[in-house]
């Protein structure tokens, strides 16, 4: 195997917006009168549904759409401001560019917050393919959303890994047939098993030029 393209997730995995999206569902609950969804319930939520149903399986199909409504509300004041990303997340697509390894991200964020974010950080540079939530008919895991991001001529399984931190991001690379690499900093992932666990985006390199040194 030599890794010559990495499909990454976005939220939880690059920028570290499990905060920011966690305070959002506070504000919901609250506007709606409910308890609140712990840290961890949150960032399950995130890496298990897609954007079409999140808010459907979150609060049930009675209130999704005051749900939404809010959600967005606080997120559209206050993404850019809380933006962060991971540390090490910039030293992977740096090492990615020099070392002719395409990157692309297929997440289940609005592409308009994900571009907005993306050129916050100036990684646009970085990223060869994106498809973010809403741009298909299907999203992120869905067998057409991860076809339509190598536009049906994807690489081999042999020169791909996939890295993210939730359920959806394993079922990509089930997709693919290449190997899944979770980010799992708490130990708290609950989802099928990935090919590679790692805490903390430092550990992805040398994960990379293992496997390449392995070829």
């Amino acid at each position: 195997m030599s890794v010559k393209h990495i499909v990454f997730d976005w939220d939880g995995t690059l920028a570290d917006t499990i905060p920011t999206l966690k305070s959002a569902y506070d504000a919901t609950f609250t506007a709606l009168g409910l308890p609140p969804m712990t840290y961890e319930q949150v960032k399950e939520a995130a890496g298990k549904y897609s954007n079409r149903n999140i808010f459907q399986n979150v609060f049930g199909d009675n209130i999704a759409t005051k749900a939404k409504e809010v959600f967005y509300r606080f997120i559209q004041e206050n993404h850019l401001r809380l933006l962060s990303p991971f540390a090490g997340a910039e030293d992977i697509l740096r090492y990615c560019r020099e070392h002719n390894i395409s990157c692309h991200i297929l997440t289940n964020k609005n592409r308009p917050y994900l571009n907005a974010e993306i050129n916050k950080l100036g990684w646009s540079k970085y990223f060869d393919r994106i498809i973010g939530a809403g741009e298909l008919e299907h999203d992120k895991p869905h067998a057409d959303a991860c076809a339509a991001l190598f536009q049906d001529q994807y690489p081999p399984a042999a020169e791909m890994l996939v890295l993210g931190d939730g359920s959806a991001d394993v079922a990509m690379a089930r997709f693919w047939n290449c190997p899944a690499v979770i980010v799992d900093a708490k130990n708290t992932y609950k989802g099928p098993p990935a090919d590679y666990v790692i805490r903390s985006l430092p550990e992805f390199i040398p994960l990379i030029e293992s496997i390449n040194n392995h070829e």
